[in-house]
């Protein structure tokens, strides 16, 4: 089981094939995208426990409705830009033959996802560090 989770992660960095660098990233994006999704309804299932009296004060209404949509939408489609740019970057370094860059191709995949999580994850924590700053305000 270790093995199998040390390969999802772990990018080949000495494959040369383009084909099989974008075919090692794609089978990883339904899972990339999954985590995000269940990191996002976290993120909004906790939000919708804390006080609505802060930074924002949000009012029910179409626009709120529509621009809740819209954010979860450009969210998703930003996130998969960035992930399809973990494969070109890879296609390009791929022709360097440097410790540091072979090192940051091998750990780019679980890199790119921890900085995605933590942007999923991030309304969650504005909204402590905003109750942090507003107690020192």
């Amino acid at each position: 089981m270790k093995k199998a989770i040390s390969q999802f992660f772990n990018v080949n960095e000495s494959e040369k094939k383009w084909y099989k660098i974008i075919l090692w990233w794609e089978l990883r994006r339904i899972p990339y995208n999954l985590i995000l999704l269940i990191l996002g309804l976290i993120s909004l299932y906790v939000l919708s426990f804390f006080p609505n009296d802060g930074f924002f004060r949000l009012t029910a209404g179409p626009g709120l409705v529509v621009g809740f949509y819209a954010s979860i939408l450009l969210f998703g489609l930003g996130a998969n830009l960035l992930f399809t740019l973990g494969w070109i970057v890879q296609l390009i370094l791929k022709q360097f033959n440097h410790k540091t860059i072979r090192l940051f191709i091998k750990k780019s995949f679980i890199l790119g996802l921890v900085i995605s999580a933590l942007i999923t994850l991030s309304p969650i924590l504005l909204w402590i560090l905003n109750m942090i700053i507003g107690q020192f305000a």
